[in-house]
């Protein structure tokens, strides 16, 4: 098992960890893993190509970024 894989069960385990995690090295993969659920209401695991709907949320920081230009 991969050591990274290892971490990231651990966390899910002690923080109830739900994401993905992508490693890259250049154009390398190195490591890609999903954990927990993607939606808790729907119980839907994640996988590592769920798309995530962000919804609102990124107006900030689109808008510290366009501020920051």
């Amino acid at each position: 098992m991969h050591v990274i894989h290892q971490i990231c069960l651990d966390y899910r385990e002690t923080k109830d960890f739900s994401g993905a995690v992508l490693i890259r090295q250049g154009e390398t993969t190195l490591y890609e893993g999903a954990f927990g659920l993607a939606h808790r209401g729907f119980n839907i695991a994640n996988r590592p190509d769920t798309r995530f709907d962000t919804a609102s949320v990124t107006k900030l920081f689109t808008a510290a970024a366009i501020l920051r230009l």
